[in-house]
Formats: structure tokens, C-alpha cells, sequence
């Protein structure tokens, strides 16, 4: 990996700091757009630290940009460190981080499908989220959008057909190329997955997913703090008490309120009984795909009693109705 002069970088940076604000366990660093590289390789590599998460966000009926926010954390340590800057004017485009960082890669090709901000430099510019039957210069997290009936009918026709999705071929001798999917054996989503083998070895494998983006990000935007919850419970059934519980934390975090003792420990005794009818269902699951039939019979029925438990203690199998924002619903007979 390229080796950056860090002392000289991050002199440069402490010079052309925007801003730098701290809020709980979080530190936020604003710097300019030219700078945000080189500021997340200082974090990434002289910070030790992970990326967690990178997204964008549609702020120009605050100040009339758009912002790119990367979140570091170091392991061990319970502290976030948010570098971000801003994107406006004519050139929507931000310093792609993914050669240097290559957990960023999905992240910034999400951002383009989603905001329309170019990421300058990544190697993979090809749509993610959304397919190529997606109308061209339609990006739904702006603030701003909405689908007009041309998007619909031009989606609805089908362009896929004019644009196919361009996989990545694997050349040379005795090389097979096998598809898989997106319809596949049982009920979970669909997903596409090109196979490159020699023989019964595997040496390439790209998977096209998202084939069922249902727009539930937007959707949160058109609803209040509390509306929220139940759309949470509803992002994914076998997740539903995480997902609403991780939503709840954050709308509590925003408005700094703290939750009893009690709360929490209704929270995490929740989050562990979905924890474990989900890990009991995904050991059944792989023995189902090995072949082992009685492994998968046992597993089935060792989750069915968790999720019968979930439905005693709550009066709902996937435990939704019990996080709302500044705690639980009930008490769950503790």
C-alpha cells in the first residue's frame, strides 16, 4: 500500500480544519473536499482504526450542500471518529478513498446510485443499489426527488435489456463460467451469483444483489420519530428487534436522552433471545446446505421453541411492539 508522509499531511490538516465538534463518544472533523483523502488515510492508518461505515447525505435546505461522512472507530476503544466534508456547486464529485481503503467500496458506489455524487477515482464505477433498469439521472435519496410517471414507465419497460450489467469475465484455459440465481432454492431474497471455476475449484466469485431495493430509506423520510419505529420492526422479520432497537438508540442519541437501568436490560435481554433464534436457524440452515437433513430438523425445531418463548414473553414471535424511543414498551415479565 502507498505510504503517505503523515507528518507533513497532517500538519497540512490541522491548518485547513474546518471544524471539529464532539458530541458523547463521537468526534466529528469537517474538512475541505481536496482534503477529505488524505484525512481518512490519517485516521485509517496512523489512527489504527477500522471503517465502519461511509454514507452521504442531502443537506441544501441547511446549507446548500450535500455531505460525505466517514466513521472510524479504533477497536477496543469506545470512540467514533467522523471526517466528513461538503459537495455542492456543478462538480458533485468527492476524492474516492476505495484503493486505499477498499472497505469503502460498496459505500461510495451506493452514494452515487443514490445521491448522484461522483466518487473521483474508484475502479468500479458500475451500478450497485439500483439496476440498470433504473432510469439514468434519477437518484432517490435526494430531498428533492420523487418519481415522475416517464421514471416509472422507462423502469417499467425493462431497460436492462438495452443496458445489461457488465460482470467481470475470468480468461483462460479449462475456465467455467456458472450462474446462479437470482431465483434459487428457498425463500430467502434473490441474489445473482457468477461463478468462475476450473474444475471443482472456485477462483472468482461476483455477486449482483439488491434485486428487491424497496425504497425504505426514502420512506423514513416521510415519517415522524415514532412512525419510524414500526417501519424499523419491518426493514427485515427475523431482525426486527435489532433494527428497531438500533433506530431507537440513535433518535435517543440525537435528543440526549438517557434510558433507565431497567430499559436497557429489557433491550438486550431482547436483542440476545433474537440473537439466538437467529444463530439456532442459521446452523440448521447449514446443515441444510451440507446435505445433513436431521441437522437442519433439530435446528428447526430448538428455534421454533425460542420464538414461541419470544411469543409468551411479548405476545409477538418476532418481538415487535416492545422498543419505542426512551425505552420499552413493557416490561416483558421480568
Amino acid at each position: 500500500m502507498h505510504r503517505y508522509p503523515w507528518s507533513k499531511v497532517m500538519e497540512s490538516l490541522l491548518k485547513r480544519l474546518i471544524n471539529k465538534k464532539e458530541h458523547l463518544n463521537e468526534v466529528y472533523i469537517e474538512v475541505l473536499k481536496k482534503d477529505f483523502k488524505d484525512a481518512c488515510m490519517y485516521q485509517y492508518q496512523n489512527g489504527e482504526s477500522l471503517l465502519r461505515t461511509m454514507f452521504a447525505s442531502d443537506e441544501r435546505e441547511i446549507d446548500g450542500t450535500f455531505k460525505i461522512y466517514s466513521v472510524f472507530s479504533v477497536p477496543g476503544k469506545d470512540e467514533f471518529i467522523i471526517i466528513y466534508t461538503s459537495v455542492s456547486g456543478d462538480n458533485l464529485s468527492f476524492p474516492s478513498i476505495t484503493t486505499n481503503i477498499p472497505a469503502a467500496h460498496w459505500y461510495e458506489r451506493e452514494i452515487r446510485d443514490m445521491f448522484g455524487l461522483i466518487p473521483e477515482g474508484h475502479p468500479d464505477p458500475r451500478r450497485l443499489v439500483l439496476h440498470d433498469s433504473f432510469p439514468i439521472g434519477s437518484h432517490p435519496l435526494r430531498r428533492d426527488w420523487s418519481a415522475k410517471e416517464s421514471d416509472l414507465r422507462e423502469w417499467g419497460e425493462g431497460i436492462i435489456v438495452k443496458h445489461p450489467y457488465n460482470f467481470m469475465e475470468v480468461e483462460g484455459e479449462g475456465i467455467t463460467e456458472i450462474p446462479v440465481g437470482p431465483v434459487h432454492a428457498g425463500i430467502i431474497e434473490p441474489g445473482h451469483f457468477r461463478f468462475s471455476a476450473i474444475g471443482e475449484t472456485v477462483i472468482f466469485l461476483e455477486p449482483r444483489l439488491f434485486y428487491t431495493h424497496k425504497g425504505t430509506e426514502k420512506h423514513f423520510e416521510r415519517l415522524g420519530f415514532f412512525e419510524g419505529v414500526k417501519l424499523a420492526e419491518r426493514v427485515s422479520g427475523t431482525s426486527s428487534f435489532s433494527h428497531s432497537a438500533a433506530y431507537c438508540m440513535a433518535v435517543e442519541r440525537m435528543a440526549s436522552i438517557v434510558l433507565t437501568e431497567k430499559a436497557e436490560a429489557v433491550r438486550t435481554l431482547f436483542l440476545e433471545l433474537e440473537r439466538l433464534y437467529n444463530h439456532i436457524g442459521d446452523i440448521g440452515n447449514m446443515c441444510a446446505g451440507s446435505g445433513l437433513a436431521v441437522g437442519y430438523a433439530k435446528g428447526a425445531v430448538i428455534k421454533e421453541r425460542l420464538m414461541q418463548l419470544n411469543e409468551m414473553l411479548t405476545g409477538n414471535r418476532y418481538l415487535r411492539g416492545i422498543n419505542t424511543i426512551v425505552g420499552v414498551n413493557r416490561d416483558a415479565f421480568l
